[in-house]
């Protein structure tokens, strides 16, 4: 079964298109922000076969669904705690 890995990161480039009223945010909100993200990753894969790991701040997901439909759902959740993500390639 495939293994994708992210490591989650925060970036703070100013307001955006799509954010318009975005601030910087503090080193402990960012911090919190990481931990919530770690905290409910699994469950945006609730339902499929995917596997999910935390390791080192690095997120393993081992599962048969297509690279970009698991890009794509952690996307989703990264944006909701205003974070990017590294992906690892093996």
């Amino acid at each position: 079964m495939p293994s994708y890995k992210y490591e989650p990161y925060y970036e703070y480039s100013g307001p955006t298109r799509a954010d318009p009223f975005r601030e910087l945010l503090s080193y402990e909100e960012v911090q919190r922000n990481r931990e919530w993200f770690f905290a409910h990753i699994d469950g945006c894969f609730a339902g499929t076969d995917a596997v999910v790991a935390i390791a080192d701040g690095i997120v393993s997901i081992e599962t048969n669904m297509p690279e970009a439909d698991c890009d794509d759902i952690v996307k989703r959740h990264l944006n909701a705690f205003d974070l990017f993500a590294r992906k690892i390639r093996a």
